[in-house]
């Protein structure tokens, strides 16, 4: 018989070093994809409050006859929105938002207001 001691060691060593590897590799893109959906979701709920404020204010543009500049924040579960109301002419009157979630990612979007035919005229997203 011969001595085969030795042989079954670097066999093993490299089946381990594989799969550590291929471990470490699952790891990583499960973190990194994790990050990503956590992103992903901050901006839709910055995006779901900005809808939010701009349907709350429309609705108050539409109940007043008289509109004046002014200032406001609405609070919301995901977050808050900072609002300013400012008349461009007599008819139009932009409203600038500026969103902010709980995690502190913040996004700004500007409407225009038609008060005579009570609707957006215009979105601009920044």
């Amino acid at each position: 018989m011969r001595n085969e001691k030795g042989v079954i060691y670097p066999i093993v060593m490299i089946i381990a070093a594989v799969f550590l590897s291929f471990t470490l590799y699952t790891i990583e893109r499960y973190n990194s994809d994790q990050s990503f959906y956590k992103e992903t979701e901050e901006k839709l709920i910055l995006e779901q409050l900005i809808r939010l404020a701009a349907k709350d204010l429309t609705a108050e543009l539409r109940s007043y006859e008289n509109v004046v500049e002014k200032d406001g924040i609405l609070f919301y579960p995901g977050g808050d929105v900072y609002y300013q109301f400012s008349k461009s002419d007599e008819q139009v009157i932009g409203v600038l938002l500026y969103g902010s979630t709980k995690e502190e990612r913040k996004a700004q979007s500007l409407f225009l207001y038609d008060i005579s035919q009570k609707k957006v005229i215009k979105w601009i997203e920044k």
